[in-house]
């Protein structure tokens, strides 16, 4: 029965922690205090159901089944299917209240035979050590594992490695503790008590070293290197397996000693409830403590409370000699110098990591300014994009045209509202799109000032007016009517659950949209859906939420795909999955566009991208895209054929062109002369194809032909300059000096 009251209890805690909220200002990023507060109300429902029951968990080792059962149920929700923001907490909530009195049936069956030994109820000296321990282990524990998955892919997966991991190395440590203080005399209770509270002083301390060396370039490198492994191999089950062991094992220790503590069900209740409390206020303490105008911002607050309290309750609650409080508060102040910095982003070929310029600790998360693309700096989130520079820029600004395409406005003064950060590049699309003004929220709106300050400080004529507004106070703007466009940029990697708006006025279009390049192919999408694409290299899927209908190229997705299961995941790099994630989307989409006979060349040109994309292996670091994108004529055959067939839009055609690009790149004048030419002619020669034709003319040194492709066209792009400057020069030295 303990066994599966911990697998249910797993069900209930992985549902409400690893789920990403659908929240429409959560898009962007979640709201941490509501996840840490979920996980701690749920260890505090768990908590109660132990203290129903107390005899059943009677016992050092009373606990060991339930933390069997939690750690296998954790491993089978988190790693034996597939990764998914959808989760079934409920069902879990529900069944666990439903065993609940079969649990106070056994419980009490247990008591009513045990009359002659009464076990009286824990007393408020007995509690509150397990309950201050428990809080300490939570600070410590979120605190620590932080910097940790802030190096690791932003999915289940990885998250599911780490807990299945700590909670192993807690029942062995819960066993073997069990095993060797359970051989001490029983009127020396105080003792033992004092040893494992120390023990976890210790242990703190030690993990926390741990961590700081893990956040060093030097030290990841070194430790990952023990075992054969790189840092490109993050992401992996034997590189998460490894970090967590070396960071949060000595924390399995001291979760082992508390757990040995807990010796009574309601003594569960105290170390439950208190860790709860521990994980839900650390983002706050975090927050509070950190200045945010620190060059680098940790969470070393955090742990120096959770370090104090373990080690400051031998002299608060059983008041040792003066030397052990001494030594407990110098083991505090130890601790300062152990602070881990921000996690490193690194490469395999990379020896020195990317220097950020602007850190600082928030409660959603750490938010950080690097240097970027044509100085634009990108801001981060826990080191996953917000702002589109770098290579990213071409997709952010098409998404944002497409979201504003054909949007009449109603209001004298157009305006919008970005979920998310304002960036330069950001800020004049919106301003080239008539809007006059544009809001800014998400769950990190408080840092928002400082990074719009650094953001706008070489160009603050480029930001376009408007306020940065916290969650309620847009959602109450947006019900009013104020904004004709509401944008939800999409974020590397994340696949939030969609939320449902309803009472929105007529004239607001909302407008989210999602990597292509994360699991979106198993979300729940809509019955359409536009597609928009940055050649072959970036894919987003946008979703109107709100808004009238309107004239568009869309698409209509298919049933779920079928995800990998996370184990499955796990054995490769992450690198490798971005493709294959966009393939499965493509699949789902050609499914759904099948089931209309009109578009079918759509369909055939879709599962055609798709096995282009599922075809593609990790290449050399020193590529460039276009250089490490591969594509075969049997493939370019298989395309061009479903073009040649009717297959067409706007998606199509900026694939299309995105492929020229890539041939260009990689100087394939056969491939480009062979395919591209008849879809150009069926195209109406549109200028991406002439200037791909003219450049392989040029390669095969047939100036006047190259000169014909690039008649006719007036625009600024400067390739069309540059071809016919190099075509002219071409010509001349074929002529020679006579113009012969």
């Amino acid at each position: 029965m303990l066994f599966l009251l911990g697998f249910l209890s797993a069900w209930l805690l992985w549902g409400l922690g690893w789920s990403e909220g659908s929240h429409l200002f959560e898009l962007p990023a979640d709201n941490p205090l509501r996840t840490h507060t979920l996980v701690a109300a749920a260890l505090i429902v768990i908590g109660l159901a132990m203290a129903v029951v107390p005899r059943m968990f009677a016992g050092p080792r009373g606990v060991l089944p339930w933390m069997g059962g939690l750690t296998l149920g954790l491993a089978a929700c988190g790693l034996l299917q597939p990764i998914s923001a959808d989760s079934a907490s409920g069902p879990g909530a529900w069944i666990l209240l439903a065993i609940l009195p079969l649990l106070i049936f056994e419980g009490r069956s247990q008591d009513s035979g045990a009359k002659e030994q009464p076990d009286p109820l824990p007393t408020l000296g007995e509690s509150l050590p397990v309950a201050l321990g428990g809080v300490g282990l939570g600070l410590a524990l979120t605190a620590i594992a932080t910097p940790i998955t802030r190096m690791l892919p932003p999915d289940g997966a990885d998250q599911a490695i780490m807990v299945v991991t700590f909670l192993g190395l807690t029942t062995l440590s819960l066993w073997l503790l069990g095993s060797w203080l359970g051989k001490q005399e029983e009127e020396r209770e105080a003792s033992r008590l004092l040893i494992c509270l120390c023990l976890g002083g210790m242990v703190c301390a030690l993990s926390l070293r741990s961590t700081a060396s893990l956040t060093r370039p030097s030290g990841l490198r070194e430790v990952v290197g023990l075992v054969g492994l790189d840092v490109a191999d993050a992401g992996t089950w034997a590189f998460d397996l490894l970090i967590t062991v070396v960071a949060l094992g000595p924390l399995a220790l001291l979760s082992g000693s508390l757990l040995h503590l807990a010796h009574q069900g309601r003594m569960f209740l105290a170390l439950l409830a208190g860790t709860g409390i521990g994980i839900a206020v650390e983002p706050l303490i975090s927050e509070a403590c950190t200045h945010p105008d620190a060059a680098f911002a940790s969470s070393w607050p955090t742990i120096a409370v959770a370090g104090g309290i373990c080690m400051a309750l031998v002299g608060a609650i059983w008041r040792p000699q003066n030397s052990t409080i001494l030594a407990a508060i110098f083991g505090c102040l130890a601790l300062w110098w152990f602070a881990p910095g921000p996690a490193p982003v690194l490469k395999a070929w990379v020896r020195f990591a990317t220097q950020p310029e602007w850190v600082v600790e928030h409660s959603v998360g750490e938010i950080a300014l690097t240097p970027g693309h044509g100085g634009n700096p990108r801001v981060t989130l826990d080191q996953r994009a917000l702002t589109g520079a770098n290579v990213r820029a071409g997709i952010d600004a098409k998404i944002l045209a497409r979201s504003a395409k054909d949007l009449t406005f109603a209001a004298e003064t157009p305006s919008a509202l970005l979920v998310g950060q304002l960036d330069l590049p950001r800020s004049l699309g919106l301003i080239d799109l008539g809007f006059e003004r544009a809001d800014r929220t998400a769950f990190f709106h408080a840092a928002m000032p400082r990074l719009e300050k650094e953001l706008f400080d070489q160009a603050p004529a480029g930001r376009v007016p408007g306020e940065i507004l916290a969650p309620g106070d847009a959602w109450k703007r947006l019900q009013d009517g104020a904004y004709d466009l509401v944008l939800v940029p999409a974020i590397p990697e994340r696949t939030p659950n969609l939320p449902l708006l309803t009472d929105l006025p007529p004239r607001t279009r909302v407008m989210a949209w999602l990597d292509g390049g994360a699991a979106v192919a198993r979300m729940r999408l809509p019955k359409r859906i536009l597609l928009v694409a940055d050649g072959v290299f970036d894919l987003c899927v946008g979703v109107q939420l709100a808004g009238a209908d309107r004239d568009e190229d869309w698409f209509t997705p298919g049933p779920a795909a079928q995800e990998p299961i996370a184990l499955k995941r796990l054995s490769k790099r992450p690198a490798a999955w971005p493709n294959l994630y966009r393939a499965l989307l493509l699949e789902r989409c050609a499914t759904g566009e099948e089931t209309s006979d009109a578009i079918q060349p759509r369909a055939d040109f879709l599962r055609a991208l798709a096995a282009i994309l599922r075809a593609q292996k990790p290449s050399s670091p020193f590529e460039s895209r276009a250089e490490a994108f591969e594509i075969n004529n049997k493939q370019m055959t298989d395309l061009a054929a479903t073009v040649q067939a009717g297959a067409s839009g706007r998606f199509v055609e900026e694939t299309v062109f995105g492929i020229a690009r890539v041939l260009v790149k990689k100087r394939r004048v056969e491939a480009i002369q062979e395919y591209l030419a008849p879809i150009s002619t069926t195209w109406g020669r549109p200028l991406e194809l002439e200037l791909a034709l003219a450049a392989a003319d040029i390669e095969s040194l047939d100036a006047q032909s190259a000169l014909k492709h690039l008649q006719g066209f007036v625009t600024s792009d400067p390739r069309l300059e540059s071809l016919q400057e190099a075509a002219k020069a071409l010509l001349g030295a074929q002529e020679g000096p006579d113009g012969d």
